[in-house]
């Protein structure tokens, strides 16, 4: 079993089983891996391990600072450089933390999955692919968030700025209904700016080619035409039925 030998604010001193002296950083994670007062925290084949519940429960792999997480029956992997967040979810017997971790954590690893049933009702206009949405052929927005607009046949990034954040949305998943994190809330609302663009965003259009500006232009004023057509004969209808029903309350009134 490996042995700390000396320490101090930035370094831990260990001793390996083969005898070879190493020099670690003094951290969460290395505390746990290797401090005997920590000795709780590891298995017998020397692993970090922890669980919350019969349902939460963390280990870590044979690759050090790696870790596996069960979440409501589904294991997840953490990142490396994760390793001292995870390690302080086990020693202040974080539970509502780690479920939260967890909860984003299992957003990133099934981000298509989830976008798919989320904007399903768009279907026609997207493709899913393996970097990121693709919107009518045109625009791209990445599952890290970040946004693309195609140009001479190649994607180049496209800096979008929107608003409109869903606050403490659930979303139902395998893992029963979590909050949508952060990072779909941005994909949502680029792909829903990208649906329907702002063509009055001065910065927003002058990133794009001209036919794509002239192209997006003429749809918006089409629509616009058409919208305006709309209202004017829901205005005449409403028109219309007022003028019935006035007639009907006169003749009403007069017994005719």
């Amino acid at each position: 079993m490996t042995k700390v030998l000396d320490c101090n604010a930035n370094h831990l001193t260990i001793l390996n089983d083969d005898g070879k002296v190493e020099m670690v950083a003094n951290d969460d994670y290395y505390h746990l891996k290797y401090d005997m007062v920590n000795l709780n925290y590891r298995d017998n084949t020397d692993r970090i391990y922890h669980n919350f519940t019969e349902t939460q429960m963390i280990q870590e792999t044979y690759n050090n600072k790696i870790f596996n997480l069960m979440f409501s029956g589904v294991i997840l992997q953490s990142r490396q450089e994760e390793a001292n967040r995870i390690c302080q979810f086990i020693t202040n017997d974080d539970c509502s933390g780690y479920m939260k971790y967890c909860g984003e954590r299992y957003q990133v690893l099934n981000c298509q999955d989830l976008m798919k049933k989320l904007l399903f009702a768009y279907a026609g206009r997207l493709k899913f692919r393996k970097r990121g949405i693709v919107v009518d052929d045109n625009f791209m927005v990445g599952y890290d968030g970040s946004a693309f607009v195609k140009k001479f046949k190649r994607w180049q990034p496209l800096c979008l700025v929107v608003d409109g954040y869903i606050r403490e949305k659930l979303i139902d998943t395998a893992v029963g209904s979590i909050r949508m994190s952060r990072l779909l809330q941005t994909i949502m609302v680029k792909v829903g700016f990208c649906l329907k663009p702002n063509v009055k965003d001065r910065i927003f259009m002058n990133q794009l080619g001209k036919d794509l500006q002239r192209v997006l232009t003429d749809e918006a004023r089409l629509k616009e035409r058409e919208e305006k057509k709309k209202l004017r004969e829901q205005v005449k209808q409403t028109r219309l039925d007022n003028t019935i029903r006035y007639n009907d309350t006169r003749y009403g009134r007069w017994g005719i």
